[in-house]
């Protein structure tokens, strides 16, 4: 969770959605993804999804490497932050009881 001062906390998974791994190059990432091994997280929560990222999180599964924390771990989607899309597109958002 994200902290906002001293007394709000944010769940970034509650702002945003699901979407396919390419679509989410470029936008901020909601969920804890590491490959395993070793399981040291290459994206967290606040972090944005690069392709150089995406493709070596497919490369481990290639290798035979296995995803973990991450909600998919085929990777065909990964959940990120509603906003502006690379391109200007908006995506809708997940209304949060604050």
């Amino acid at each position: 969770m994200l902290q906002l001062g001293r007394t709000q906390a944010v769940d970034l998974k509650a702002l945003g959605n699901m979407v396919t791994a390419e679509r989410a190059v470029g936008r901020v990432c909601a969920e804890l993804i590491a490959p395993y091994p070793p399981g040291i997280p290459v994206l967290a929560p606040g972090e944005v999804v690069t392709a150089e990222v995406l493709a070596a999180l497919r490369g481990v599964r290639a290798d035979g490497g296995r995803i973990a924390y991450a909600a998919d771990p085929d990777l065909a989607t990964i959940h990120v932050v509603a906003g502006p899309e690379p391109g200007g597109q908006r995506t809708s958002t997940v209304p949060v009881a604050v």
